[in-house]
């Protein structure tokens, strides 16, 4: 498609060329013109726009309209933006703070293979955010984390030994 093309097809109101636009505008550091077609896409419901939109409003510290793009592509079943949300709701960004939710959007994500949102699943656990702290939940979570190659999660079971004993 030519650049001609993408326009047409995106004054049309064709989500992907939106999206598709939002991007070439982006690589060329014009974020003011990237973040108009990536709303008008994001407002289609375009899962990657609204991801998008999440992550640029986090990089300039709105929380709030973070907060709200994660949250659409979250609730169409993105799981990094549902780790993101479980984050914000765990540490009260763009949000008020409600440990249950988080714990909700960390269980989505996990469920889907987010290694990171097991880490966060395994230290909710652990220290009874949101849930009842349990050790053993704590630590399964912790070691799906890892099995999924996550190299972080390891040195963190620390935090479980002195209490524990060890992790096996």
């Amino acid at each position: 498609m030519t650049f001609d093309e993408l326009c047409a097809a995106a004054q049309q109101g064709d989500p992907d060329a939106q999206f598709e636009l939002g991007g070439f505008w982006w690589e060329r550091n014009n974020y003011e013109r990237a973040t108009e077609w990536y709303t008008l896409s994001a407002e289609q419901g375009h899962i990657d726009a609204q991801f998008s939109l999440g992550a640029y409003y986090h990089s300039i510290h709105q929380d709030e309209q973070s907060f709200h793009w994660h949250s659409k592509a979250a609730q169409q079943g993105d799981q990094e933006a549902q780790n993101i949300i479980g984050e914000y709701y765990l540490d009260s960004t763009g949000v008020q703070q409600d440990e249950e939710k988080a714990v909700y959007w960390f269980k989505k994500s996990a469920e889907q293979g987010n290694s990171l949102a097991m880490f966060h699943l395994g230290e909710c656990y652990y220290k009874g955010r949101g849930v009842t702290a349990d050790t053993v939940i704590a630590i399964d979570w912790l070691k799906k984390a890892e099995a999924h190659g996550d190299i972080f999660i390891q040195p963190t079971y620390s935090f479980i030994i002195p209490v524990t004993g060890n992790i096996c």
